[in-house]
């Protein structure tokens, strides 16, 4: 692989390997976040390196991606946020 350890480390942040069950989790996240399903907040939980934040950046990426236009149209349209809370398990 070519490129600085910043240049890896960013593309290897991007990577998602698919669990067995993450196109179904997906399809079911993607059905609850459509635009006539009206606000919907979704959380997700499980146990540390179970890839939630994974799932959370490939979920922003992905509506971001589909609502690209219409961000640009009207800035002040915000469609998705996300949060990340450390575990308390976490040294600081």
């Amino acid at each position: 692989m070519a490129g600085s350890p910043r240049d890896k480390h960013l593309y290897l942040k991007t990577l998602v390997i698919a669990h067995r069950n993450l196109n179904s989790v997906l399809a079911e996240v993607q059905e609850l976040m459509e635009e006539d399903a009206g606000l919907a907040i979704i959380v997700v939980v499980g146990p540390t390196g179970v890839e939630k934040s994974s799932f959370g950046r490939k979920q922003l990426r992905e509506i971001l991606t589909k609502y690209y236009y219409l961000i640009q149209e009207s800035p002040v349209i915000i469609p998705a946020v996300m949060v990340e809370v450390d575990s308390p398990d976490k040294k600081h």
